[in-house]
């Protein structure tokens, strides 16, 4: 059957109140949908998200659930962080599972069949961001850590 992130037995059916989002890995092994109450993009510039992504800010839709509906992801965990959810074959990564107010995932937002409609709301970890990354032309607000899970 389809391999679940967050809790499977969360909603009997999905909320009309949330969206549902779609998306693959850059070879076409995974593929999944997730649901989320805030189809809105945010930047997370810490050490380890940039670690991640290999980018300046980790972009990723907030998510309450996240089925794969091709294909089994692979996950890693460093040093107690959150855990990185990815493709085996081609290395895309997904989402973070996170345990975050009605999140329980972080989804990649470049990988999402949707990302060209979707607005940023906020850039978080500020204080972790690179000196040559500039968040202020953009007028989306900023935090120095995370933000509250209300603020998202």
């Amino acid at each position: 059957g389809p391999s679940l992130l967050g809790c499977p037995t969360r909603f009997s059916s999905m909320p009309e109140s949330e969206a549902t989002l779609s998306g693959q890995c850059y070879c076409g092994a995974l593929e999944f949908k997730a649901t989320t109450p805030k189809p809105e993009v945010i930047h997370c510039h810490c050490k380890g998200c940039r670690d991640w992504t290999g980018g300046i800010a980790y972009s990723a839709v907030p998510c309450s659930f996240v089925e794969f509906v091709k294909g089994t992801p692979k996950e890693f965990q460093r040093n107690g962080g959150p855990t990185k959810v990815f493709c085996g074959d081609c290395g895309t990564g997904i989402c973070n599972k996170v345990n975050f107010g009605p999140f329980t995932a972080t989804v990649a937002a470049g990988i999402l069949n949707e990302s060209t409609s979707l607005k940023t709301s906020m850039h978080c970890q500020l204080a972790g961001k690179v000196p040559w990354a500039d968040t202020s032309a953009d007028g989306i607000p900023t935090f120095k850590g995370f933000p509250t899970p209300g603020a998202v």
